[in-house]
């Protein structure tokens, strides 16, 4: 009688790399993947933040002009940032002063920091459109800027205060990210 031989085959060494190669390609996409939505992520984050900080200046600054104008007369010199208008310094970019509570900085979750460690920082230009007595108008812009990129910017006094060369700094897209918002600022009518 003949015997029946079993053969089992098994898998060659060649058969394996080619296996372990196509799953390799397919983790590093899936990696690739992965850190172009973190980064995403956080660029989305970083946009929201800034974002919601720069209507926060434009709502202080609205508030701002409460204190101009209204029943009192109250002159222009009487705001905290609006009085910049009656200055050389209007409509020029500024670094806004802290007035104690709210400042131009803001860390990378959007928490009020100092300048020397910001990661967001807040210029503002302020125009005056109309100087009549009783119905003032003044352009508010403002810019909210991060640092583009994973360089660590370990001192914010280095980007956010470069008082010669704030008017330029909006050229600087190569190393910043930016925000603008603008509005008109009225002064309170006397009723």
């Amino acid at each position: 009688m003949a015997r029946k031989s079993t053969q089992r085959r098994g898998y060659t060494v060649v058969e394996l790399m080619m296996a372990l190669a196509i799953f390799s390609i397919g983790v590093t996409g899936l990696v690739a993947t992965q850190v172009v939505t973190a980064r995403s992520n956080l660029h989305a984050k970083d946009l929201a933040v800034a974002t919601q900080f720069a209507r926060s200046w434009q709502e202080r600054l609205a508030m701002d002009s409460g204190l101009w104008g209204g029943p009192s007369g109250w002159a222009l010199s009487n705001t905290t940032w609006l009085k910049v208008v009656d200055t050389n310094q209007n409509a020029t970019w500024i670094l806004p002063a802290s007035d104690g509570t709210f400042g131009p900085a803001a860390g990378s979750r959007g928490e009020e920091v100092t300048l020397a460690k910001a990661y967001f920082c807040t210029h503002i230009r302020l125009t005056k459109l109309v100087n009549r007595l009783g119905s003032g108008l003044v352009r508010s812009e403002v810019r909210v800027f991060w640092p583009k990129g994973p360089v660590a910017w370990s001192d914010g006094d280095a980007y956010c205060d470069v008082a010669a060369d704030i008017d330029d700094l909006g050229a600087a897209t190569d190393s910043f990210h930016f925000v603008y918002t603008a509005t008109s600022i009225r002064e309170t009518p006397k009723f």
